[in-house]
């Protein structure tokens, strides 16, 4: 399972217009936060909307990677998150269940890798 190191500002500053030039942009950009399951997501890119995207971004650069690499947390505390609910729920690429965000590409990669 890869983990991607990047940095939200740097990425989103320095990223096309593309879903898949975004996410190959990310490695160009390390920094502080994370994602896992970028393999997957860029094998599905073309089911991917843009806004989508940047939505999950900023909100998989609001958890902690010390929490992911301590404990294995890949969710974010519903607290930490700035958006609604609702935006949320309106993004197919993330959900709100039990005041947490879960992150859809990385819960499929997670559950891939426990088979």
């Amino acid at each position: 399972m890869e983990i991607v190191r990047f940095d939200l500002k740097l990425a989103l500053g320095h990223s096309p217009n593309s879903v898949q030039g975004t996410l190959e942009g990310l490695r160009e950009c390390p920094g502080n936060s994370f994602l896992i399951g970028t393999e997957l997501m860029l094998y599905q890119h073309r089911q991917i909307l843009l806004p989508e995207l940047r939505m999950y971004l900023l909100l998989a650069a609001s958890r902690s990677y010390a929490l992911y690499k301590m404990k294995g947390i890949i969710t974010l505390p519903l607290e930490l998150c700035p958006f609604s609910t609702k935006m949320i729920n309106n993004n197919g690429l993330v959900k709100v269940r039990n005041n947490k965000v879960f992150f859809k590409f990385e819960e499929e990669t997670k559950r891939q890798q426990d088979k």
